[in-house]
């Protein structure tokens, strides 16, 4: 997928959040698919179900993992699009701010680290930016 600068900027901004998102998502999914469902017993098991919606419940929640499959898609192929693509990032100053913005660091701090001003560090992640996009 071709992405612009400003969605790549806010893909290096939410780095961090999707690199845990798809962590935990992951985790559940695994958990989901490997764990054992629990079936309908007693007067549960035989009152009517509700009209107009699948009815079987394995069916139901097959359908929702399948959408859990899908978010944790796209979250990873946002991941992997960075991982990607940051080997183009040759300049010494641009790989270190790139990789604090990555790690979750606020652009006030790694202006203090680096001693520049944080709207200097926002555009050096919109040249970084530029840098990845293909």
């Amino acid at each position: 997928m071709t992405y612009t600068t400003n969605q790549i900027v806010r893909m290096i901004k939410d780095y961090q959040m999707n690199v845990k998102v798809v962590a935990k998502l992951r985790k559940e999914y695994i958990e989901d698919v490997c764990g054992a469902n629990i079936s309908q017993y007693g007067i549960e098991a035989t009152m009517p179900k509700p009209q107009g919606q699948t009815s079987d419940p394995i069916l139901r929640e097959v359908q929702r993992l399948m959408k859990q499959d899908t978010v944790i898609a796209k979250y990873e192929a946002k991941v992997r699009y960075i991982q990607n693509r940051w080997d183009r990032i040759t300049d010494e100053k641009q790989a270190m701010i790139f990789n604090m913005v990555l790690s979750g660091v606020g652009y006030d701090k790694i202006a203090k680290t680096v001693e520049l001003s944080a709207q200097r560090i926002h555009q050096i992640i919109n040249e970084i930016a530029e840098i990845l996009k293909d």
